[in-house]
C-alpha cells in the first residue's frame, strides 16, 4: 500500500506528460530532490525504509502558453530493513512519467522498483510500461513484471523475510 501511495503521490504531483509537440512557449524545466522514510506492516515484523528521490520535470506548452504535457524523470534509492532481524535490501528506481494533460493519460516506463542484492531481492521487480487514465483512475495497459503494482508491500516483505 505504501508503495502504491508513494507512486500515486508522484503521479498526482506530476499530472502533466507525453510526447512534446512544437510550441511558441519554451518548455519549463525544474529539478526537485527530497528524502523520505516510513514503515510498512509485514505481519511479524515492520519494513522500515528510507531513501531519496530526484525528479527532473519538463512542462510543455501549446501556442497559447497553456500547459499540455509534463514529463518527469525519477531517480530513487531506498533501503528497507526488517525491524526484527536487521535484514536489509536496497531498492532503486529510474523511470519516466509522461502525462498528456488534456486527456489525462499517464505513461510510466522504466524501473519503478527494483530490488538490488541480498537474498530474495529479485521479488521486488516493477519494470516496464503502465498506462493510466488519471481522470477515470483506470489502468489501460500493463507490460512487463509489476510485482509492486500488483502486490503492494508484499514483495518488500518477502524480500526481507
Amino acid at each position: 500500500m505504501r508503495r502504491t501511495i508513494l507512486s500515486a503521490g508522484f503521479a498526482i504531483g506530476t499530472m502533466l506528460v507525453v510526447a512534446a509537440p512544437a510550441s511558441a512557449t519554451a518548455p519549463d524545466r525544474e529539478v526537485d530532490s527530497f528524502s523520505f522514510s516510513d514503515s510498512a506492516d509485514c505481519g511479524s515484523f515492520t519494513d522500515d525504509y528510507a531513501g531519496t528521490v530526484t525528479i527532473r520535470t519538463t512542462t510543455f506548452f501549446d501556442a497559447d502558453g497553456n500547459p499540455i504535457m509534463v514529463r518527469r524523470k525519477f531517480l530513487q534509492r531506498e533501503t528497507d530493513i526488517n525491524s526484527e532481524t536487521g535484514t536489509s535490501v536496497r531498492v532503486k528506481g529510474s523511470y519516466t512519467e509522461s502525462i498528456d494533460l488534456p486527456t489525462g493519460i499517464r505513461r510510466t516506463t522504466g524501473q519503478v522498483f527494483m530490488g538490488v542484492g541480498g537474498k530474495g531481492a529479485n521479488v521486488i521487480h516493477d519494470t516496464g510500461l503502465v498506462i493510466f487514465n488519471d481522470i477515470t483512475s483506470e489502468v489501460i495497459k500493463v507490460a512487463g513484471p509489476h510485482t509492486v503494482l500488483e502486490g503492494g508491500n508484499e514483495p518488500f516483505c518477502q524480500a526481507l523475510s
